[in-house]
């Protein structure tokens, strides 16, 4: 069964604040899109890596996958959308026809690990549709305004995370079904969702993080050094 990998490098970084993408910042020494890509390489779960990414940075991306290619697996770079919806749609169409399985990943999420991957398989092998999620810990209110509407149950809450795993044939279909409405879905689990099949959580953990603003660089640096300094 071919398993093709979409690492999700659309994004331009607005809320970082820096001119270029924050997957193109460095974190220990490496652009912190290669950590993704190693580690994918590394697990030898997929025949094909898939990277969408804006226009303008793509011969930036392709610079860096040209490191990685070989004869073992096809990387490349597609032209991403204008929203993250689109930029995995454009993945997803341009992937081996003959993949069954399509993972998606965030280029700024960098310390899913091989052995996360390893886990991650086994539990979904009988399943269409999972996805990384973290369970909240602490106490969450829902507020309107300033004031609090009411105390929600901690025990079913959790944040979504990536890599998410889907059949293939189940996301083309849900493209299909929702026409041009897939575009304002922020991640595919919410597009399967829609479509009313089940989605199932695998749980995360809390060093899952996705770099989006300078403070999360400064905590990742921190991640890097601690759990990832082998």
């Amino acid at each position: 069964m071919g398993v093709t990998a979409i690492i999700a490098a659309g994004g331009v970084g607005r809320r970082f604040g820096e001119c270029a993408p924050k997957q193109f910042l460095f974190l220990k020494g490496k652009e912190i899109i290669r950590w993704s890509i190693e580690t994918f390489i590394k697990s030898n779960f997929f025949n094909e890596i898939i990277i969408p990414a804006p226009y303008e940075f793509m011969s930036d991306i392709e610079k860096i996958t040209d490191d990685y290619k070989n004869n073992r697996f096809v990387i490349k770079v597609v032209k991403g959308g204008d929203t993250r919806a689109e930029s995995v749609r454009n993945a997803v169409e341009a992937s081996y026809l003959q993949n069954e399985l399509i993972l998606i990943h965030d280029a700024a999420r960098p310390f899913v690990s091989v052995k996360n991957l390893c886990d991650f398989f086994s539990f979904t092998s009988d399943k269409d549709a999972v996805i990384f999620a973290k369970k909240v810990t602490e106490t969450v209110k829902l507020v309107k305004g300033n004031e609090i509407q009411e105390t929600l149950d901690r025990e079913r809450i959790f944040l979504a995370q990536t890599p998410q795993i889907f059949k293939k044939s189940v996301l083309l279909d849900a493209y299909k079904k929702t026409g041009d409405n897939f575009k304002g879905f922020t991640d595919e689990a919410s597009l399967i969702e829609k479509m009313g099949l089940k989605v199932f959580v695998f749980e995360g953990n809390s060093y899952n993080i996705k770099i989006t603003i300078p403070e999360d660089l400064k905590m990742a640096e921190c991640i890097a050094e601690f759990f990832f300094s082998a």
